[in-house]
């Protein structure tokens, strides 16, 4: 940069003749020299013009954040991985992005927490807490479209569970531990017991 700049040429010019030096594959940090020159070719360079490209692109990088799957670790079949598919059978609900379980504010704040840990134990990701006082509900939601597939692949339903037969995943049957741990997902969340 500072090569062309001493050479009496603007910002904008300057950017263009390295993208252009770089054989015009305008991806990753060329592709910004790209945008870069057009617009300072368009717009001229001014501390004005430079907030305004330093806004946009910042709005840019956090759109591509949003869009772009964060990788999850994907766990062996397990006892743990059982009980989350217990949980999910339960109180658990799968979009095309978002991986949610729903519990009571009032009785499972306790198990949320178990909840919540089980799943950073398992994917090595931080779900999200809310806490909604309007339906007296705690949500613990992963945003990760990774760990939708993994789901999906594992079993698991995307969308209304139970007008799709949702059933236990056949790597769990036949493992007595794999059940024990479905079984306890399952009753923790759904379970009751009568007199």
């Amino acid at each position: 940069w500072m090569s062309y700049l001493w050479t009496g040429v603007n910002l904008g010019q300057a950017a263009e003749m390295i993208a252009i030096e770089c054989g015009k594959y305008y991806y990753g940090f060329h592709g910004l020299l790209h945008v870069l020159a057009i617009f300072f070719s368009l717009f001229g360079y001014s501390p004005i013009s430079s907030i305004f490209i330093n806004c946009f692109l910042g709005t840019l990088s956090a759109i591509l954040a949003y869009f772009i799957a964060k990788e999850i670790v994907t766990p062996k079949k397990n006892a743990n991985l059982a009980e989350f598919v217990g949980i999910m059978m339960g109180d658990g609900g799968i979009s095309n992005s978002q991986v949610i379980v729903t519990l009571s504010r009032k009785n499972d704040k306790p198990y949320g927490i178990f909840v919540a840990n089980l799943i950073k134990k398992l994917f090595n990701t931080e779900p999200n807490i809310y806490l909604r006082k309007d339906e007296s509900v705690i949500n613990i939601v992963i945003s990760r479209r990774h760990l939708v597939y993994f789901c999906k692949s594992i079993g698991l339903k995307i969308g209304n569970k139970l007008k799709q037969n949702l059933d236990i995943p056949e790597w769990i049957k036949g493992d007595k531990n794999f059940e024990i741990s479905c079984v306890r997902g399952l009753v923790d969340t759904d379970g009751c017991v009568f007199n």
